[in-house]
């Protein structure tokens, strides 16, 4: 694969709430790669109290880092706020992440290495999940909370927002898109923006070697937290998805999944390996992939 942009000025944003131990770590992770890879990060604090401001000021004096505070509650504000700055920089490209995430220590090269080979306007990697020590051994055996790592160079209908570069060109091709504030309670503001850029003509490619890592806090090694997160998926993929696909073909892969995921949960039990991750999670998101069609939904955050 060809160069295609030699030179890649990057702006990495992080939005943070209220997670000093989280963002001092991912700070940790991410500032020392800057210098080298010609990149600035921002810190975009979603408390208009300014609470993340004592954490990033010990960065700011040794590295590119810049703060700001965007008092609209919710993820979207956040996103949006970072896309404005990104709008009146001069950058040719801006990476999402998260801050509850640390970043391998090759992660930036190997972002921002892939993208300027590639003519792809999107790319994301992959995050990696650090379960405690003492999580329940039905969480490890299952593989719950491990995301599939695809291959490199493999596309997709959408992206998330945890660890995605975006490059300039794609965006202002697209019409300078934002994320959508009417996600910011069910979540998915992202699975939204990506797919839409998607749908005008944008490609996103994935890049196995650009690492982030994500430690499971205790409150999501539940069943309840689990199921919910599953059925938020199958309602943010049906609203996403319905600006493509009809009504009855939504409904109709709901109950697909759901079916497969019962069949083959029978399977696992009859087995003595039940619950899979897989076809535990099917049945949840085939159940609200039909349902939301019908105007069903989740909340799962309190702000926005």
């Amino acid at each position: 694969m060809q160069v295609k942009d030699p030179t890649m000025r990057v702006l990495v944003s992080v939005p943070t709430y209220r997670r000093p131990v989280e963002l001092e770590e991912f700070l940790q992770s991410v500032c020392p790669q800057l210098p080298k890879a010609n990149a600035a990060l921002l810190v975009i604090d979603n408390d208009a109290e300014g609470t993340g401001r004592a954490t990033v000021d010990r960065f700011t004096r040794l590295f590119s880092v810049s703060y700001v505070v965007e008092p609209l509650p919710g993820i979207a504000s956040v996103r949006n706020r970072a896309l404005e700055e990104f709008r009146s920089g001069n950058w040719d490209a801006l990476i999402f992440v998260d801050d509850d995430e640390y970043a391998a220590d090759d992660w930036l090269e190997q972002i921002l290495s892939y993208a300027m080979r590639s003519d792809s306007g999107i790319v994301t990697g992959p995050v990696l999940s650090i379960l405690p020590t003492d999580a329940p051994s039905w969480i490890v055996r299952g593989g719950f909370h491990q995301r599939t790592v695809r291959a490199t160079g493999s596309r997709d209908w959408t992206a998330p927002s945890n660890n995605t570069l975006l490059k300039r060109r794609e965006w202002e091709r697209a019409g300078s898109p934002r994320f959508d504030p009417n996600f910011s309670r069910t979540g998915g503001s992202d699975t939204d923006f990506f797919a839409r850029l998607v749908r005008g003509g944008a490609v996103a490619e994935y890049c196995a070697e650009a690492v982030v890592y994500e430690k499971v806090p205790p409150s999501r090694l539940t069943r309840a937290w689990l199921a919910r997160r599953a059925l938020r998926m199958g309602v943010v993929n049906g609203r996403v998805l319905r600006a493509s696909h009809g009504r009855s073909y939504l409904v109709a892969r709901g109950v697909a999944s759901l079916a497969v995921g019962c069949l083959n949960s029978f399977v696992d039990i009859l087995r003595g390996k039940y619950p899979v991750a897989r076809n535990w999670n099917r049945i949840r998101y085939g159940y609200a992939l039909a349902a939301s069609q019908f105007g069903w939904t989740l909340h799962e955050y309190a702000r926005g």
